[in-house]
């Protein structure tokens, strides 16, 4: 009886599910295993995977800030097991892809696929499986960045802000870099709604000043577990890309990092302009497809 409820309850929850979240979650996990098949089958062990498994340090995690590999790492493991990391890091990735189709409401099929091959193909993946043996932590850091906006849109009122701040501190704590995914998402939320016809200026803020709670929440609790895992090893924040100064609230510090930023979008896109134009015919083209 116990088992029937079980299946009953998955199945319940499967049908839930749009199909076209189905098409994204399924087109992004076959995608990406046939894009990365070769190296999940001609993988050879390298010195970072020895490393990881007899010699790593584990309190290197915590000295990063990302405390999470270590509950992470215990679970798939240090050592490098290409097949099976290669599917689990695309089952996260997938689960992402459809959270993503669902947020922006990408309901055709066409428009699915292609955002499907666009996340299972990108550049970045094939870095991520060159350290196979940790590859899973990266897509765990995505799937959490992603939940982190999804949590804000999906519930209603304020009551989303507690998980999706959990699930950003989860993301800092794992790799601190996919901050911006989240952030990515939640402008591309906030510039799509622009164009919906039940646009509202008052709704729209109050909608968006959740984002800023959320990040908020995730900030200060990735602080309050990072502070406590670096108490309980008696360790700190190694200098390494600047995480030793990443609670650093010194203005010079705040102002120094705002001024690079702004630098490295502007050379990004206008000092090398082929970018720029890429975009641009990409964006027409999706423009004119859909009309």
């Amino acid at each position: 009886m116990e088992e029937k409820s079980v299946q009953a309850s998955v199945d319940k929850v499967y049908k839930k599910i749009p199909a076209y979240v189905k098409l994204a979650i399924a087109a992004t996990f076959i995608m990406g295993i046939l894009f990365n098949l070769f190296i999940f089958t001609n993988k050879a062990v390298n010195h970072d995977d020895i490393m990881a498994e007899f010699i790593y340090n584990k309190q290197l995690d915590i000295v990063s800030g990302r405390y999470m590999w270590l509950l992470i790492r215990r679970i798939t493991s240090y050592y490098d097991m290409p097949m099976l990391f290669g599917i689990i890091g695309m089952a996260g990735l997938a689960v992402s892809a459809g959270i993503i189709v669902y947020m922006l409401k990408i309901k055709d099929r066409f428009f699915v696929i292609l955002l499907s091959a666009i996340m299972a193909s990108f550049p970045i993946n094939a870095c991520y499986y060159s350290y196979l043996s940790i590859s899973p932590v990266y897509y765990f850091a995505i799937l959490t960045a992603v939940l982190g906006v999804f949590f804000v849109e999906r519930f209603g009122r304020w009551a989303g802000i507690i998980p999706a701040g959990v699930c950003i501190m989860m993301s800092l704590g794992t790799y601190q870099s996919f901050l911006a995914l989240t952030i990515g998402l939640a402008f591309t939320m906030a510039f799509l709604d622009l164009f919906r016809n039940d646009y509202d200026i008052k709704k729209w803020f109050r909608r968006y000043i959740k984002y800023v709670f959320a990040a908020g929440l995730g900030f200060v609790l990735y602080f309050i577990c990072t502070k406590i895992s670096l108490a309980i090893t008696g360790e700190e924040l190694r200098q390494y890309a600047g995480t030793d100064k990443m609670f650093s609230l010194e203005l010079g510090e705040i102002l120094r990092s705002l001024k690079t930023t702004w630098n490295n979008q502007k050379d990004f896109y206008f000092q090398h302009r082929q970018y720029l134009q890429e975009a641009l015919y990409g964006l027409t083209e999706l423009c004119l497809r859909s009309l």
